[in-house]
């Protein structure tokens, strides 16, 4: 009956790729003020809606915040 049970599961992976990643860090690194918006330092929700309004991004704000976390 033990191996019925289901085992441990990490969820979906995620579907960003390389480039993607790299956008989110880039305009993570850089000043909110320097790509002409109109406040001095960036929240997850600032960060995910430029991305998401001015470069197309699809990544969501939870994916975003994960991608800042990993990479520290």
């Amino acid at each position: 009956m033990a191996g019925l049970k289901d085992a441990p599961r990490s969820g979906r992976p995620p579907i960003d790729d390389a480039a993607e990643v790299g956008e989110v860090i880039a305009a993570s690194l850089t000043k909110p003020d320097a790509r002409g918006l109109p406040f001095g330092h960036w929240t997850l929700d600032r960060l995910t809606a430029d991305l998401q309004e001015q470069q197309g991004l699809g990544i969501g704000r939870t994916r975003i915040g994960e991608i800042l976390r990993d990479e520290g």
